[in-house]
């Protein structure tokens, strides 16, 4: 419908007035067209929207507006599979960016499709993420909303679909694993696929085969060897990689941290009673028990009738602890109990005094931490003065480690 002006002026866009007697002014004739035009197109609109216009609802325009999309954006597919065909109620001159239809496709989609609408051509139908459809992404008689971007129809609705046929993309992740070759302290891992870029944060798996002996590097694929160190940054000291361990590493921008932990060295140990260790008067006594509970896990170091000897490459600190007393039932009045370690360059005591019948059974503890070269020893030893000859002792439990 175009702009009518007032009758019997030439300027079609000629505004209308209104009559002024006060002044001689006469008002704008409206012609025919102006007041028919208006009402047949509204009445045409209720018509379209399925409305029957009617003087007693003066609101049927709006409720027609309100149905337009329902009526006029929505049609049923007549192409083939692959390729819709749809024929909008009133035609689309052309095809607009940002338009909808709703489609019920009549067949299932088994792959690439496409849509021509009003006979504008076929345009491709693809996922809102830009990629190509798969089979089943639509299916015959779903009610599928498409968006129009200019070149493609795209899917607005593609996580609706039904649940009848539906793809589910897994993704796993593997942390690149490797047995490790090369030598003790430069180890070197071989990965497929091959690895030939890292960033902070890369994680990488290898399995020890040779123990080291002190500091160590590790190199991936032809990358640059970069040394292995702990979250703490110190480098590895002699035994740190155990053969067969799996370690995980993770490249720091600079090195790779090891984030496996490996066991502490337990160098022997002993638990449980040992009765009957003869302890003369006011001699030292080695403590020597034959049975150990706790695994060894040293290569070098031995521990031999109560006697700890760092072998070689375990030199450092350790931990060495004892618990000894009188055999319980057995009286030592106005007797001095005393257990001690000795290593390095000094001994360590500890004495428990017995005065009276009351105290039968008390201990003797010593703990202490030393720091051990090659080849220097740790000794266990008990001592007891106040007379009467040998007395009876029983070992409650002895350790070394580190």
């Amino acid at each position: 419908m175009q702009y009518h002006q007032p009758y019997g002026i030439s300027d079609p866009n000629a505004p209308y007035i209104n009559g002024d007697p006060s002044i001689g002014r006469a008002g704008s004739i409206p012609p025919a067209a102006s007041i028919e035009y208006p009402q047949r197109e509204i009445v045409a609109a209720i018509n379209a929207a399925g409305l029957t216009p009617s003087d007693a609802d003066l609101a049927q325009l709006w409720k027609a507006m309100q149905r337009n999309p329902w009526l006029t954006h929505a049609a049923v597919d007549s192409g083939t599979a692959n390729a819709m065909v749809v024929a909008l109620s009133i035609p689309t001159p052309n095809l607009y960016f940002g338009m909808e239809i709703r489609v019920k496709p009549a067949f299932n989609n088994t792959g690439p499709a496409t849509i021509n609408v009003d006979g504008h051509g076929a345009y491709p139908v693809i996922r809102a993420s830009g990629g190509a459809l798969s089979s089943g992404d639509y299916v015959a008689g779903e009610v599928l909303t498409l968006a129009f971007d200019g070149s493609s129809w795209q899917i607005e609705n593609f996580l609706g679909q039904p649940a009848t046929s539906t793809t589910i993309n897994n993704i796993n992740v593997k942390i690149p694993y490797s047995v490790a070759g090369g030598t003790a302290n430069a180890l070197t891992g071989t990965f497929t696929p091959t690895i030939t870029t890292r960033v902070p944060g890369d994680p990488v798996l290898v399995k020890v085969g040779l123990k080291n002996t002190g500091a160590a590097t590790l190199q991936v694929d032809a990358l640059a060897a970069v040394p292995l160190v702990w979250p703490d940054l110190t480098p590895l000291i002699y035994g740190d990689l155990r053969v067969g361990a799996v370690m995980l590493c993770i490249f720091d921008g600079t090195n790779y941290q090891i984030t496996s932990i490996v066991g502490p060295y337990f160098g022997h140990g002993f638990s449980g009673n040992v009765a009957g260790l003869s302890v003369p008067d006011s001699t030292w006594t080695r403590v020597a028990p034959a049975t150990a509970n706790y695994k060894n896990t040293l290569d070098q170091s031995t521990f031999v009738d109560g006697v700890f000897t760092c072998g070689a490459g375990e030199s450092g600190w350790w931990i060495a602890t004892m618990d000894a007393g009188y055999t319980p039932g057995v009286v030592h009045e106005g007797s001095a109990w005393v257990a001690r370690i000795t290593g390095g360059t000094g001994g360590y005591f500890s004495q428990n005094n017995v005065n009276d019948a009351g105290n039968q059974g008390n201990s003797a503890c010593v703990s202490c931490v030393l720091y051990l070269s090659v080849g220097q020893q740790i000794i266990f030893d008990v001592f007891h003065l106040g007379g009467g000859g040998a007395f009876g002792a029983n070992f409650h439990g002895m350790r070394v480690g580190r």
